[in-house]
């Protein structure tokens, strides 16, 4: 057991071997009990599937199994209340709360199972949700509803039913959207579509088909129940059912002007029922009012809130790639020279000094040359890693282009920069995989000091400079002499 035609079998010979008992019994015993055996078997087959197949999310098949067992619950009830006696007032209890909380379990099954796949589907299945809530309310208001409200079934039970049939309906919607985009679990998926939509049908028919009253309805109608246990227990049966909790494929979520109109006409729905059954001088549903047009509200409230959750994100995530660098995830040369302009307004405000350290590194040309370019993004990647780690929080950390780097710190003397500028160079130098050789780099600086008004451009300039006239005196052997920037009181090499 275990193989996908294995299981069709389990679904075929099962709901087959349900019908053949109703048949073979006889009356309404053969039917409840037909149904007791089916559910208890489907939650014996989920337990099976679970031990078998081992998922990594093992709730939504326990809910699952727990659900299987209260619905078995039920139908024990149903048949308790059937054989009449002093138990029938507490089986009709028992059966009711079992039913209402067994498929609230598969409700939440369902939910567990489709929130792993919202982080890549949110609006897509919030939007299922929504089709399927437009469409019990469409299917109550002009099927069920004014057929039980002749029949005279109480308020309550038809508010129940509408309940079980809205959640259904919803999370018909939103397994048909996984469905769509998880390959993975597709076949396991397919079999809860197939629950599900069995499900649906016989909570619509037992209303229009059993008059008020009646404990036991055709067998047509039961077998479309015992068909959708089974079906529920051959998704934990089928291999699929290891994947069904693995993210499927992005979509993407735009707000298109046809999303709009439908959100729109979601929200209208159950008011423009309401609308026309007055109209019509037909009996207002209260219920179904208050019930269609919360949860159309929270729905769409929530859809409208993902959307501009997207939009922030979409947002933020432009401003970012506009001021850092795409390869190394530190800022760009724009972002450095206006975090440098605020800086220097500061330090010319009485503020601390400022140090420019301009970074070259040394073969890096080497390196793409004897490795690839791969490996010198690589190199860069690591360099932009030793960087952050080699400065302090506050301190700015940029790709200017190429191999060449700037730190921007606030200092107020010689010293600090000097001891920035050597913590800079011990940390590019430090090995590296990526690169034939250890990496080295030069390093020029310049300092503004506390009062003085600079250009930026002047202050890059010259710690350019400085860092050419240390590229020079590194490859001469000697100590370079110190530069000096146009507009830069300060500029030494480190």
């Amino acid at each position: 057991m275990g193989s996908p035609r294995s299981v069709l079998a389990v679904l075929v010979v099962s709901t087959a071997a349900a019908l053949v008992l109703m048949t073979a019994w006889g009356g309404p015993a053969g039917r409840l009990w037909s149904m007791l055996v089916s559910s208890a078997l489907a939650a014996v087959l989920i337990g099976v599937g679970r031990r078998r197949h081992r998922p990594r999310s093992r709730l939504p098949w326990q809910l699952a199994q727990w659900a299987m067992a209260l619905l078995g619950v039920a139908n024990l009830a149903s048949l308790l209340r059937a054989r009449g006696g002093d138990l029938e007032g507490a089986a009709a209890v028992v059966g009711a709360a079992g039913n209402g909380v067994g498929w609230a379990m598969v409700f939440a099954a369902a939910v567990v199972v489709v929130r792993r796949h919202a982080t890549r589907d949110a609006g897509a299945l919030c939007e299922a949700a929504i089709t399927g809530s437009t469409a019990a309310n469409v299917l109550w208001a002009v099927v069920l509803g004014p057929r039980l409200q002749e029949a005279g079934v109480p308020a309550g039970s038809r508010a129940f039913t509408l309940t079980v049939i809205t959640l259904v309906c919803m999370t018909l919607g939103a397994i048909v959207q996984t469905l769509r985009t998880a390959p993975a679990g597709r076949p396991a998926f397919g079999y809860l579509v197939l629950a599900t939509s069995l499900g649906l049908v016989g909570q619509v028919a037992w209303p229009l088909v059993v008059p008020a009253g009646v404990l036991v309805g055709p067998a047509w109608v039961y077998g479309t129940f015992v068909a959708a246990y089974v079906a529920v227990a051959c998704s934990a049966l089928h291999p699929a059912m290891a994947h069904v909790d693995l993210p499927g494929r992005s979509v993407e979520q735009a707000l298109t002007p046809l999303r709009l109109v439908y959100l729109g006409a979601a929200l209208l729905c159950t008011p423009t029922i309401t609308a026309v059954r007055q109209l019509l001088g037909l009996p207002a549903d209260g219920f179904q009012a208050l019930l269609g047009s919360g949860v159309a509200v929270v729905l769409v409230l929530v859809r409208v809130w993902h959307i501009a959750v997207l939009r922030a994100r979409a947002e933020a995530a432009l401003a970012h790639r506009a001021s850092h660098d795409g390869l190394t995830g530190l800022r760009n040369r724009h972002a450095a020279v206006e975090a440098l302009r605020a800086a220097l307004a500061d330090c010319a405000a009485g503020g601390p000094g400022v140090a420019v350290l301009f970074c070259d590194l040394d073969g890096f040309k080497q390196v793409n040359d004897e490795r690839g370019h791969a490996a010198g993004d690589a190199l860069l990647v690591g360099v932009a890693a030793r960087l952050r780690a080699a400065t302090r929080p506050g301190d700015v950390v940029a790709r200017l282009g190429g191999d060449e780097f700037l730190v921007l710190t606030r200092v107020d003397d010689p010293e600090g920069a000097a001891a920035l500028a050597e913590r800079v160079r011990r940390a590019v130098v430090a090995p590296d995989p990526a690169a034939p050789t250890p990496a080295g780099t030069s390093v020029g600086t310049a300092l503004v000091l506390s009062g003085e008004l600079v250009d930026p451009d002047a202050v890059v300039a010259a710690a350019d400079a400085s860092m050419y006239a240390d590229k020079v005196a590194r490859r001469a052997g000697r100590a370079p002499a110190a530069p000096s920037g146009p507009g830069c009181p300060t500029c030494t090499p480190a």
